[in-house]
């Protein structure tokens, strides 16, 4: 899908690069505690993209608007069971992102947020996105009740972190907030292979939920009714962290969503929307296997006068040196973590992308 940067942005690139072609955006990457910090720096425009590793769900929905497959998901079912301790449940490739902000939009833990200086370049709150992660009831809203609670309250709205709002909404005197999700839809269990979830040793989608919208029946009946695990559909935001399950245990199914258009348009406005549209269900692209019956190639047989096939020549020393070298760089990438995580689910363009930057190793 084709992606139009923010005006903003691209009147600032065009005009310099009309009066100076060779120039070129500087990127980089810090780290700031438990923050990774990307820039992207012309001349005196500088955009910071900052991904904090704490706050983060793994839900994947920042991975899904991606408009440029800059961002692929980490070791995520590793970190939830604790076997993996400071290790980002995302990867950003900062050379790929085109720092469109779209994943800081989407992301229902303000895990990622953004910088730009000037900050009269870009104003994120004018962008399209999907609102709030909760909402208060003004009715039941009593300020002041308890002190410590509505403070907290407070800084976590300001925040519109569904993680950090998650304990007050449980402690709350009134009961005036709630969780909002800006999509409608559900999530299913897959029941058939319940049996397979083993909770005494797997905790992902228990510690990955942010609404703590996953439960364990208690009651005998529930528990022959629901099985060992259930989704509170109530409390579910139908963010997708469930879905990370190493049994592939949940789907979730979105059937809309609700855009906020803040009432203003760009050049950009529609395929922004387009793209946040896209994790609707129905308007996903489904890759269709290729169900091709396996045969033995026939030999064909040889024209009469055909000239004899031509042996080819043994490699030479530098290019079997090359050679070797690209499948070493194969068989790494082939053992990351993020190469499994495509495998599962079933993306294998990614793949492809990367074996071919590996095989434009330059031939001797």
């Amino acid at each position: 899908m084709a992606f139009d940067v923010p005006s903003v942005e691209k009147s600032v690139v065009t005009r310099m690069a009309a009066t100076s072609p060779k120039l070129v955006a500087e990127k980089g990457m810090d780290v700031v505690e438990s923050t990774l910090v990307y820039s992207w720096k012309l001349k005196d425009f500088e955009k910071k993209l900052h991904y904090d590793l704490h706050k983060c769900i793994g839900c994947g929905l920042c991975e899904k608007v991606c408009p440029v497959n800059a961002i692929t998901m980490g070791p995520v079912v590793e970190v939830a069971n604790g076997k993996l301790q400071e290790t980002p449940l995302i990867v950003i490739d900062h050379e790929k992102c085109c720092y469109c902000f779209l994943c800081a939009v989407i992301c229902p833990a303000a895990a990622i947020t953004i910088e730009v200086n000037p900050r009269s370049k870009i104003d994120l709150t004018d962008f399209p996105g999907v609102g709030l992660w909760f909402e208060v009831d003004p009715k039941k809203c009593k300020k002041g009740v308890d002190a410590k609670i509505c403070k907290a309250c407070g800084d976590a709205l300001k925040e519109n972190s569904v993680k950090e709002i998650q304990p007050i909404i449980e402690k709350c005197p009134t009961g005036a907030l709630k969780f909002r999700t800006p999509f409608e839809g559900e999530v299913l269990l897959y029941t058939p292979q319940l049996h397979r979830c083993d909770l005494s040793n797997c905790k992902v989608c228990f510690t990955l939920c942010p609404s703590k919208a996953i439960f364990v029946p208690q009651k005998a009946d529930d528990a022959l009714k629901l099985g060992k695990i259930a989704v509170d559909q109530e409390k579910c935001i139908l963010c997708g962290a469930c879905e990370a399950c190493p049994e592939h245990l949940f789907k979730v199914i979105r059937r809309r969503v609700e855009i906020d258009q803040k009432g203003k348009l760009f050049s950009w406005s529609k395929a922004w929307i387009d793209i946040i549209n896209d994790l609707i269900e129905s308007r996903r692209k489904q890759l269709s296997a290729q169900q091709r019956p396996i045969s033995m190639p026939q030999r064909i047989a040889a024209a009469p006068n055909a000239s004899p096939v031509k042996k080819p020549s043994p490699l030479s020393e530098t290019q079997l040196k090359i050679n070797l070298a690209i499948a070493a760089r194969a068989t790494a990438l082939l053992a990351q973590v993020k190469v499994r995580r495509w495998m599962e689910q079933g993306d294998s363009t990614k793949l492809k992308e990367e074996i071919q930057n590996i095989m434009k190793t330059k031939k001797g």
